[in-house]
């Protein structure tokens, strides 16, 4: 489950939502990007990243995370700012309670992520007036680049109106990467034993169910992802500048697949 040759400074989950179809458009290339730890790359890492012409890292994570440094890219004229999903919800990282056997199935994954979504919408809704204001490409990450990086992705696709199949592809794109990402989590963080990965089940795993579950129990609730961030406060004004800032073409040329 770990790629032991990883180079632990180099991102392994760092991508580009370019491509991805919506009913207003595609995403342009080069303008959005989600990732993992930014904090715990290398200088060489650092350079590649800001020559990508970032101009804003939004920062999912605790602010106890981020008490431990941000990393090489602090260095740049890049605009920071620090949404820490979990922490603003409530929840807590109590990883003995949800590494427990049987502690975690993909439905409840989603519910989960429904619940860190429901909970932090003035945090999320931040990060997208964030976006629309940036003056250059965006990068967002937590730690893997799964969990709270995933909820934020959903918002702003949802935000975007990119069609559910492929916020279910995205999402599900970091299971690829997992076996680099978690070596990177292992050397950052000591809790992270190979033991405590290899029992961690769904919960260091990214299957498409746990973003369909999150999907489905938005469909429940009676309204949709879009319908939900208005009522938390988005405004028309804000999707269309977000639409601006990143979309182009028209929705009949279709996207990545």
């Amino acid at each position: 489950m770990l790629d032991e040759l990883h180079p632990v400074g180099k991102l392994a989950n760092f991508r580009d939502l370019g491509g991805l179809a919506g009913v207003h458009g595609v995403i342009k290339p080069g303008v959005l990007y989600r990732s993992d730890d930014l904090a715990t790359i290398d200088e060489e890492e650092a350079e590649r990243l800001a020559s990508k012409g970032l101009s804003l890292i939004i920062d999912l994570r605790s602010s106890d995370e981020v008490s431990k440094g941000r990393g090489p890219l602090r260095e740049y004229d890049i605009d920071y700012l620090n949404l820490p999903l979990l922490q603003h919800s409530g929840y807590s990282h109590n990883l003995e309670e949800l590494l427990a056997p049987g502690a975690l199935t993909n439905e409840m994954l989603g519910r989960w992520y429904f619940e860190v979504f429901s909970k932090s919408l003035p945090l999320i809704i931040e990060g997208l007036h964030a976006i629309a204001g940036a003056k250059g490409a965006v990068v967002f990450h937590c730690a893997i680049g799964k969990d709270r990086t995933g909820v934020f992705a959903a918002a702003l696709h949802a935000a975007l109106g990119t069609h559910r199949e492929h916020i279910v592809r995205d999402f599900a794109r970091t299971e690829d990467n997992l076996s680099r990402v978690l070596t990177r989590l292992r050397s950052a963080d000591p809790f992270w034993t190979k033991e405590v990965i290899e029992k961690s089940g769904v919960l260091l795993r990214a299957h498409p169910e746990a973003m369909i579950s999150f999907l489905d129990n938005v469909h429940a609730s009676g309204a949709t992802l879009e319908e939900i961030l208005v009522e938390g406060g988005a405004t028309a004004t804000l999707f269309a500048n977000l639409r601006e800032m990143a979309l182009s073409e028209s929705p009949e040329h279709g996207g990545r697949q």
